[in-house]
């Protein structure tokens, strides 16, 4: 009996040379990112194990690092959560992709957040088909740990293929979309409601209480809740403040009442 040759497996492409074959697929929509090769560790600080324990609040489990996640936004401050996850889930080397048709996203805030600048793919394809393309090409990137973007109108078709290329490529795919697509069926993994907080109190405080409290502008409160997915209890929520100063964020103190 003769016996079946098996074929040699064909390892996987490098994270360089998947990049390198993203650039050659996108040509002109894309912004190449160079890898970092030897990334730093992340320092091990008391924001960054407050940090480690919020995300063990809204992801028991840990950060899904191939899976599709829906924030459901309403209010500002969502992208920054999408960028601080995007952040944790990209500090083994790989870069960071952000699908921006519109030209409206700018490094400086990723930056500020603590993400390197040779860490950032950012891709200007059209409105349209071309976006699509784009949005599912990158996510079957292996030298991107996370992509990020920001829409309304996506088939529940796109949204199968999108989360099984997340699984399959080991890649986090992070979807901004407006609450009022809430109702529509989806195939992500993970749905979030983000909503914003006011969390600044607005009372006839005292000139000289101005001075102290001028930290409170630098930061946001994000009220963070599970609609589908089995990483929150659920009805469960976490109200979360971003400090923009220090590019971290912690769960919130409970706001003073109102006098």
């Amino acid at each position: 009996m003769m016996r079946k040759s098996v074929p040699p497996k064909v390892p996987h492409p490098s994270k360089c040379a998947s990049l390198a074959d993203l650039q050659a697929a996108l040509g002109d929509f894309l912004s190449p990112a160079k890898l970092l090769e030897n990334p730093k560790p992340p320092t091990e600080c008391a924001t960054a194990t407050g940090e480690k324990k919020i995300l063990e609040k809204i992801f028991p489990h840990g950060l899904p690092t191939g899976e599709l996640i829906e924030c459901l936004y309403r209010g500002s401050g969502c992208s920054t959560l999408a960028l601080c996850l995007a952040r944790t889930a990209s500090r083994d080397g790989r870069a960071i992709a952000v699908i921006d048709p519109s030209s409206q996203f700018y490094p400086h805030p990723a930056v500020a957040l603590g993400i390197e600048p040779q860490q950032l793919v950012i891709v200007r394809p059209a409105r349209g088909a071309e976006e699509m393309w784009a949005l599912d090409h990158a996510i079957r990137c292996r030298g991107l740990a996370a992509v990020l973007w920001r829409g309304e109108r996506l088939a529940l078709r796109h949204l199968r293929r999108l989360q099984l290329a997340c699984e399959k490529y080991d890649t986090l795919g992070i979807l901004l979309r407006p609450q009022k697509i809430a109702r529509q069926l989806t195939a992500a993994r993970t749905r979030l409601r983000v909503e914003a907080i006011d969390a600044i109190q607005r009372t006839s405080a005292a000139p000289q209480r101005k001075t102290r409290n001028l930290s409170l502008f630098f930061r946001h409160r994000l009220r963070v809740e599970r609609l589908r997915g089995a990483h929150l209890a659920a009805g469960n929520g976490i109200e979360l403040e971003i400090d923009y100063e220090s590019g971290t964020f912690r769960q919130a103190a409970p706001l003073p009442l109102a006098s």
